[in-house]
């Protein structure tokens, strides 16, 4: 028997510049069971600073290489806007 109950959701910051890479994230994401994720994408850091200072968000899933930012810092600045947030660096 199903249960009629609504699946409890998670807000997922994806910040990947790769349309691949970020296609494969949401397809994987979208085939969770127990949890409904919705995902707010950002290509660029600037832009995914942006979206922290005007939204609430679970969990980040970081791509260190942006155009405008790259490698540890890339990290640290997001890690300095959002001190608490989960972020788990994507890497291949």
């Amino acid at each position: 028997m199903s249960s009629s109950l609504p699946r409890p959701s998670l807000r997922v910051l994806l910040v990947e510049d790769n349309a691949t890479d970020a296609l494969v994230v949401c397809d994987e994401l979208a085939h969770a069971v127990e949890v409904a994720f919705v995902v707010e994408p950002a290509t660029r850091l600037q832009a995914a600073l942006a979206l922290l200072a005007g939204a609430v968000f679970d969990v980040v899933l970081l791509d260190l290489s942006l155009p405008d930012c790259d490698g540890l810092d890339t990290f640290l600045r997001l890690r300095a806007a959002a001190p608490e947030l989960p972020v788990v660096v994507l890497s291949h």
